[in-house]
């Protein structure tokens, strides 16, 4: 009798206490959330839905870009390939091409790799681009017209946590290909305002899926920023754009960039919430019974404060500095090591997000090179010739140079024949070809490259070495390499065949 007193008092007192760890971590948890509150962020998922602020229909740029999704033609639609048979352009070239095959011919949204900057599609190429474009030039107009509205807002309910609806993130991916299709293709025949026209559409969507409250949007915008900028690089070794397209595509450049670290900390913020949600994440196989657990246990409130402390770690790193994303990253596994096994929920959750902050200097860099890039080309319109300095663009072109986010110093201009690797081309299509025993491509083996005059500007990239120019991905390790600008500027420009 006495061994069941015992008990019962045993199992009373492992209740009171689990009872008033409960209290006291809830209290704990609900102080941090009025913290968070304070900020302006929100703390709960119907806070973050209301923070990703609804838009009037009639001023809603998503209603136009949902209109541009349903009319999209890809290249297995039968609209497309009936366009395709159908077209003069094709007849002689690629007339009796596959589907597969066909694929192959397109750039950005097939197979078909951009050509060489300064280099011209390949014939069938160029038709087959030409003819997917053709197909989605209602859609194209549309995604124009997108552009031009001020605010833009997806039906996404953020209050459903992880299982918000994403789809649009992919539809505006496949977008920004077809702009960039048309835009080469626009380059290529000379036309100038279609060119600035397509580039500034891009950049609009990139902006709106940055004003998205959650880090995978973020990601989602940092690749396609970058193909719009080896567009537009594209575009300046080709084609001659007039000063007044270039000073509007470089204040979009700076709309992108400007607060930049605001918005990464914004999307930070959103997903804190999703990440704390543990009641939604229950709706999950794998979460369900870690989350039931934890309940019973009393230590989701615990766990929450720890996810909302390492979260609280990223709003006050500076993101600018490389040397603190360094040991940032290195007290980070530190940290997630050092935790305790109570903290199961957090730690299956959180992930190192070091390598965002690299992404985001690297975008930080290629947008800055761009500005710059359309100073030195404006610059050379006006005076007939490229400054032989950057420091001349300032203050006519440039209210203030950017420095290399990477260094903090200058970024490095130059002039003169430009080192170009031919990885993943017909080798054969391009006079003046060389080995190169450095450049090593994707593929690890050593590949062509050809020389073109022209100039660039580049940061040195996260390796803050000086590797002239040449691209990150082309040099051993993977990570060495330049982040740069090109600019080839050929008397004329040879068409491969």
């Amino acid at each position: 009798m006495l061994l069941f007193y015992c008990c019962c008092a045993v199992l009373l007192l492992l209740v009171s206490v689990r009872m008033t760890f409960r209290m006291v971590s809830t209290a704990n948890l609900n102080n941090q959330l009025s913290v968070i509150r304070a900020t302006g962020y929100p703390a709960t998922l119907d806070e973050l839905n209301d923070f990703y602020q609804a838009v009037p229909d009639v001023e809603n740029a998503a209603k136009l870009y949902e209109k541009a999704f349903r009319i999209f033609h890809n290249t297995e639609d039968q609209i497309f390939m009936q366009n395709r048979r159908n077209s003069t352009v094709t007849a002689t070239d690629n007339s009796n091409v596959t589907q597969e095959s066909f694929n192959n011919l397109i750039i950005f949204a097939g197979n078909a790799p951009t050509p060489i900057l300064g280099e011209r599609l390949s014939k069938t190429s160029q038709a087959a681009c030409q003819n997917f474009v053709a197909a989605n030039r209602e859609c194209i107009e549309i995604l124009k017209q997108a552009a031009n509205m001020p605010k833009c807002r997806f039906r996404s309910e953020l209050k459903n946590g992880f299982i918000v609806d994403y789809a649009h993130l992919d539809k505006l991916n496949s977008k920004i290909k077809l702009l960039a299709i048309a835009t080469i293709l626009a380059a290529e025949a000379g036309n100038a305002k279609i060119v600035a026209d397509n580039i500034l559409a891009m950049l609009k969507i990139c902006q709106i899926i940055t004003e998205e409250p959650l880090t995978i949007s973020y990601l989602v915008k940092i690749p396609l920023l970058s193909q719009t900028i080896q567009v537009l690089e594209y575009a300046l070794s080709m084609i001659k754009l007039n000063s007044d397209s270039m000073k509007r595509i470089s204040q979009s450049l700076e709309y992108n960039l400007d607060g930049n670290n605001k918005l990464l900390d914004q999307a930070f913020a959103g997903s804190r919430v999703m990440s704390i949600e543990y009641e939604r994440l229950a709706q999950f196989p794998d979460y369900k019974l870690k989350y039931h657990i934890a309940r019973v246990a009393g230590i989701v409130p615990i766990n929450k404060l720890k996810t909302i402390e390492i979260y609280g770690q990223l709003f006050t790193l500076d993101k600018n500095d490389i040397k603190a994303i360094k040991r940032y990253n290195d007290d980070f596994g530190k940290q997630l090591k050092a935790m305790s096994f109570i903290y199961f929920l957090t730690s299956s959750l959180i992930v190192n997000p070091t390598d965002i902050f690299y992404k985001n200097l690297t975008l930080k860099a290629q947008i800055n090179g761009a500005i710059i890039a359309l100073a030195v080309e404006t610059y050379r319109q006006k005076y007939h010739k490229l400054p032989e300095q950057l420091t001349q663009l300032v203050p006519e072109f440039i209210k203030k140079l950017p420095n290399d986010p990477f260094t903090g110093k200058s970024f490095h201009y130059a002039v003169g024949d430009i080192e170009l690797p031919i990885d993943n081309y017909d080798n054969n299509n391009y006079s003046g070809r060389y080995k190169s025993s450095k450049i090593v491509g994707y593929s690890k083996n050593p590949v062509y490259c050809i020389k073109r005059p022209g100039w660039l500007v580049y940061s040195y990239g996260r390796d803050q070495d000086d590797d002239n120019g040449v691209p990150m991905g082309f040099l051993k390790p993977a990570l060495n390499g330049d982040i740069a600008f090109r600019c080839v500027r050929s008397e004329q420009v040879k068409s491969s065949k």
